[in-house]
């Protein structure tokens, strides 16, 4: 029974991920996904350079404070 359960649950992950996998191949080619890659609102230049920085910074925080000994 444990076997079969293990089974059926890596063949439902292995569809998720290949399901995941084709929408994002639509999203950057812009084919068949109701929302691609270029249907965004283009935003000033520099707006988006601080969102991105900030996204950065997050990042980057995120992992120092994940790597400290106290948090693993």
């Amino acid at each position: 029974m444990g076997r079969i359960v293990a089974l059926l649950y890596g063949v439902v992950c292995y569809g998720v991920f290949f399901a995941s996998f084709l929408y994002w191949i639509g999203f950057v080619s812009n084919l068949i996904v109701p929302k691609g890659i270029d249907s965004g609102l283009a935003s000033p230049s520099g707006t988006a350079l601080l969102i991105n920085l900030a996204l950065l910074i997050l990042f980057g925080a995120q992992h120092t404070i994940m790597a400290r000994p106290g948090f693993k």
